[in-house]
């Protein structure tokens, strides 16, 4: 049974030590921004109630069907803690997510097509060259990821992203510059062994324990991303902000590609752990 707008209001405030707010499709003048980490998640059935005509929704509840992004949830009220605002100083936040996702994506590529190669035809792969890039690259992704987990430099706007950017970023740079360390030397004995796709599967196997794990995370960082629409870009981002209006279409622009690469880097034979327990 779904308890009525007055419940639900007075069961959030008891639970939040907070007041009413009414959620907004936008940012209107005078109001102040309540950010998710000031809040707490009220019952999943109280989040599912529909309100009425002109009815206020306590912070963090669903409009009817539609779970509305973090940003657009606003109130006249003071947080228990602490209220951010959606005015972001480009000068004071340092954003270097592009080329940390630009490594990302070239880094998944050449493992990828390094796989393919392994399996087709292994005498005619050049390792030098990708343990180059996989140097060059894992560089990257290991000292921006490394400053993200380790700063939080993203905090004061967007403190989720120092999780979903820069944790991921990390683990996949230390992997890439330990690929790139191993292709060095010993890439050309292992092509020259009888199975060179074995040899690899044996050799990276004790990695694969920390390979499968964050595959599992990617998982909950897609789930977390649709449930709670946490990669809705706000309408003061430019390209992306014109989606505004529709967060569950960036949540799975985003999350379906990243359910993809976890489940590659989970069950795929040329990623470590399958190849190495198949064989």
């Amino acid at each position: 049974m779904v308890p009525s707008g007055a419940a639900v209001r007075s069961d959030v405030g008891r639970a939040t030590g907070t007041r009413d707010a009414t959620i907004h499709r936008g940012r209107p003048a005078g109001r102040r921004t309540v950010h998710p980490a000031d809040l707490r998640f009220p019952p999943v059935a109280a989040r599912l109630a529909r309100p009425a005509a002109g009815q206020t929704l306590p912070v963090g509840f669903r409009d009817g069907a539609r779970r509305l992004p973090w940003w657009t949830v606003t109130g006249g009220h003071t947080p228990p803690r602490r209220t951010r605002t959606l005015t972001i100083d480009w000068n004071q936040l340092p954003t270097y997510n592009t080329i940390m996702s630009v490594a990302a994506g070239a880094g998944l590529l050449l493992v990828a097509l390094l796989g393919r190669q392994l399996l087709k035809d292994p005498c005619d792969v050049r390792l030098d060259g990708y343990a180059l890039a996989f140097g060059v690259l894992g560089v990257i992704l290991t000292l921006t990821g490394a400053h993200m987990t380790l700063t939080w430099p993203l905090a004061p706007t967007f403190p989720f992203d120092n999780i979903i950017f820069g944790e991921p970023a990390l683990a996949f740079g230390v992997l890439m510059l330990g690929a790139a360390v191993h292709l060095w030397r010993r890439g050309r004995v292992l092509l020259e062994s009888a199975d060179p796709v074995a040899g690899f599967a044996r050799d990276y196997l004790p990695l694969s324990v920390f390979v499968v794990g964050m595959g599992l995370g990617a998982f909950g960082i897609a789930v977390a991303g649709v449930n709670y629409t946490v990669f809705a870009a706000p309408p003061a981002e430019p390209i992306a902000g014109e989606f505004a209006d529709a967060p569950m279409l960036e949540a799975v622009f985003i999350s379906g590609p990243t359910s993809w690469w976890a489940s590659a880097r989970c069950s795929s034979r040329w990623c470590c752990a399958p190849a190495g327990w198949a064989r």
